[in-house]
């Protein structure tokens, strides 16, 4: 009987079963939080290790060209004068990839239309990809994505462009090359998301970017509201009045920042603000809307080796004005599906603005780099003057890590 009885207590019954369940269930939910604390932490170090390589890039290359990168050629005319003042061409640089010379070799920084990113590749240790031809070729072996200028109707570009003759630009709007379409791990922060090729992209899959160099608007950020040829544009765009591209569309890609267009000969020495180096913002994260970490927007939809543009540049400006019941976005912003009733991109709506502010996938702010090279946590909710007035090198304020 004794025996018989052993027999049949042998295992769990159904509700000692549901029971333990319960207690591993109850042990995960308390868990579950503390391993994405952990998780988010890692990855946030990993992110600063990130823009710690691209800082320690630029200042190499700064070491050995006697100047910082720079943003390459803008997105809507050479530089300077923009086309819509000057003698540059609208379409002649529109979506400008890597510039060339006549033996295949990319221009230096001078000459070169493709921004930072791809202007530092040699220091971080992405020589092969530097010296690797962006020239797609089609199945009859004719290139088919390189910009034919608008002047000579000729792919080659002559002098009369501003470049030697021989001279030759990627097309951004044609086939992806070879490099366009290659993933940088060190480009991206795995907070938000894994190294993403873009879809859709123009003429096809682009490889993406989360960092950004960081641009200033005006010191200290003027009007809320100012109106201008494209509608109403937000606080503190643009600083200078002879900033032709700051009137209507932005902030000018760069005269006060650390990092400019390719007309713009920077040198540390001329980050002069009293605060030095030290806090002087130079690289940050880019706002991306989650609905489009696959590729979108007009700041995620070119990737890292176009010239200047919201892809690889954005402003420190307090950068939205409220529509209806749009509600103003912070800079920078925790990534954040933009509603679908704010405006789009036309005359500058809520929906392009925010995809020219700074921001990240970050809890409680996102990471910098600054002039000195080194890496820091800048929180959300940052006082907007602040925030704005760190990207600038030649303010003359003096702000301090507690301010940020």
């Amino acid at each position: 009987m004794k025996k018989k009885w052993l027999r049949l207590r042998i295992g769990f019954t159904l509700i000692e079963l549901l029971v333990v369940i319960a207690i591993i269930g109850v042990l995960i939910a308390l868990l579950l939080p503390a391993v994405q604390k952990v998780r988010e932490a890692a990855n946030r170090i990993s992110c600063a290790n990130n823009l710690k390589q691209l800082g320690l890039g630029v200042h190499n290359f700064h070491d050995t060209n006697n100047r910082m990168p720079s943003l390459g050629t803008t997105w809507a005319g050479d530089d300077p004068p923009y086309g819509a003042n000057g003698s540059g061409g609208w379409s002649f640089v529109r979506n400008a990839g890597v510039s060339y010379a006549l033996d295949g070799t990319p221009h230096s920084v001078r000459l070169q239309m493709s921004g930072w990113m791809f202007q530092i590749l040699p220091y971080i240790e992405q020589t092969n990809l530097y010296n690797t031809s962006d020239v797609h070729y089609n199945t009859s072996g004719v290139p088919d994505n390189l910009r034919p200028s608008p002047r000579t109707g000729q792919v080659i570009l002559g002098a009369v462009d501003g470049f030697p003759s021989g001279a030759y630009v990627i097309e951004f709007n044609g086939p992806v090359g070879q490099v366009h379409g290659t993933l940088v791990k060190t480009f991206f922060c795995p907070s938000r998301r894994a190294p993403t090729l873009l879809s859709p992209s123009p003429g096809g899959l682009g490889a993406g970017n989360d960092y950004v160099a960081t641009q200033p608007g005006a010191v200290p950020l003027d009007s809320p509201e100012v109106t201008s040829g494209q509608g109403t544009k937000a606080r503190g765009w643009g600083r200078d009045p002879d900033e032709a591209m700051s009137a209507d569309w932005g902030w000018g890609y760069g005269r006060h920042g650390v990092i400019e267009v390719r007309s713009q000969k920077i040198t540390m020495g001329q980050i002069t603000n009293a605060d030095g180096l030290a806090n002087t913002m130079m690289l940050g994260e880019k706002f991306v809307q989650p609905q489009w970490y696959a590729g979108g927007g007009g700041g995620n939809d070119q990737g890292w080796a176009e010239g200047a543009d919201p892809d690889i540049s954005r402003t420190a400006a307090a950068s939205t004005v409220a529509r209806g019941s749009c509600a103003n976005q912070a800079n920078p912003l925790h990534d954040v599906n933009i509603p679908t009733n704010c405006p789009g991109n036309g005359a500058l709506g809520d929906q392009w603005k925010a995809d020219c502010q700074l921001g990240s996938a970050h809890p409680a702010g996102m990471n910098a780099c600054f002039a000195d090279g080194s890496v820091h946590h800048v929180k959300f909710g940052i006082d907007e003057e602040v925030f704005n007035a760190l990207a600038s090198r030649d303010d003359g304020l003096n702000y301090q890590s507690d301010d940020y």
